[in-house]
């Protein structure tokens, strides 16, 4: 005999209660027997529940999914096996305009909107590493990342000294974690059907920076957020960096609760920066979000909210830099008005994916040891009395030092 879907889970509701009357009529029913009916009825629900795969056509796109019901469908059925939860059928049903779950009619278009659509376990790939970076889920059971690597979420890392490292998203977005920090990857998703990614970096200690794919299209989530302060965006290149505010411009000192500040520095695109934690605060003109634009940076303490103030220019390098023919390279900035601080980064390529070593100086003067001969890429920013790190002047050198 052929069930429908409806058909079959009637039945299977139907088999545990007349088990349970026959049995309850016999002179030797016991408690046992009255356990074993419950387990029967119990396993028939689950199994009623399981997402069985729908007959008919449908369509996605990053909105919704459009199927057209066939003979048998019931929006229970189609709720459990597209958005993992039976109890979506209500407001399926009622966007459908359609009040009864078992009378669908044969070739109705069924929309079901993305905002239903469940999440998937995403990863992220370590594509760039250079000195020491470990992952953990437990500070016990740190281990040493290598390149290619795959994290999952809930993983921890960690950089040393002269450790740095980044990491590529599903969605082909960067996320660079320089020297002496440490990040969560707090949430690592995707949705289901769409792809659409949901992330949240969530910073310890030190600096992450983020140049993210543009996520307007597929309504994805990206987020960085730290004890004090969440930025999310929609498609930019930014930065976050929690630190001491007694002193901000020092690598060494380990914030409290009392000095922690978080500096938000936006390169491109724009971010909204609130201190409503785990709340989703990436949607442009939110309420209580500030919305920082291209060039714009502001400090978030534990009081408040700074205001968006404008960030540093690039620096300009002073002298002969192109060819170095010295095992120690040097190179010199011009002084910079309002800057108080200089970090000068080396790296393989132009957008500093693959960052090799790093230095902060006072004077803008900088002298790197123990590359080899080769092409390098150096960028350079100056970093204001509040601690907001400007824009980044980047230009390429070549070390030939050695026959």
């Amino acid at each position: 005999m052929i069930f429908s879907r409806q058909m079959q889970s009637n039945a299977v509701f139907q088999w545990p209660r007349k088990i349970a009357h026959r049995l309850t009529q016999h002179k030797t029913f016991s408690q046992v027997g009255f356990a074993f009916i419950l387990f029967l009825h119990f396993a028939a629900v689950a199994q009623s529940t399981e997402a069985i795969a729908p007959a008919g056509k449908f369509e996605v796109n990053a909105q919704e999914i459009r199927y057209l019901a066939v003979k048998g469908d019931t929006l229970i059925a189609l709720a459990q096996y597209f958005t993992g939860n039976p109890n979506n059928w209500a407001a399926i049903g009622k966007l459908n305009k359609i009040g009864n779950d078992r009378r669908i009619p044969v070739g109705s278009l069924i929309r079901i909107p993305a905002e239903y659509f469940p999440d998937e376990a995403s990863e992220a790939r370590v594509v760039a590493l250079a000195g020491l970076a470990k992952v953990s889920k437990k500070a016990a059971d740190a281990r040493p990342l290598a390149i290619g690597d795959a994290l999952q979420e809930g993983d921890q890392i960690s950089t040393g000294k002269n450790g740095f490292l980044s990491l590529a998203l599903a969605d082909q977005s960067r996320v660079s974690i320089p020297s002496n920090s440490r990040v969560s990857l707090a949430v690592l998703r995707k949705q289901k059907y769409t792809q659409s990614p949901r992330t949240e970096i969530r910073l310890l200690d030190g600096r992450v920076e983020s140049k993210v794919t543009p996520l307007s299209d597929n309504k994805g989530r990206f987020e960085v957020t730290s004890p004090l302060a969440i930025a999310g965006v929609r498609g930019t290149h930014f930065r976050v960096a929690l630190g001491d505010a007694n002193t901000v411009l020092e690598e060494d000192t380990k914030p409290t609760s009392q000095t922690a500040r978080v500096a938000n520095e936006v390169l491109e695109g724009s971010v909204a920066v609130s201190k409503e934690v785990n709340k989703e605060v990436n949607k442009q003109g939110k309420k209580n979000a500030l919305i920082l634009s291209s060039g714009n940076g502001n400090i978030v303490d534990a009081k408040s909210i700074g205001k968006a103030a404008l960030l540093l220019p690039p620096p300009q390098l002073q002298g002969a830099f192109q060819l170095q023919e010295k095992p120690s390279c040097q190179f010199t900035l011009m002084p910079a008005p309002k800057a108080v601080r200089y970090r000068m980064q080396i790296s393989t390529d132009g957008a500093a994916q693959n960052i090799l070593q790093e230095a902060l100086s006072k004077d803008g003067r900088f002298k790197f040891e123990g590359l080899e001969d080769n092409d390098y890429f150096l960028r350079a920013t100056a970093i204001d009395e509040m601690g907001l790190e400007g824009l980044p002047m980047i230009a390429a050198f070549k070390l030939k030092a050695r026959p």
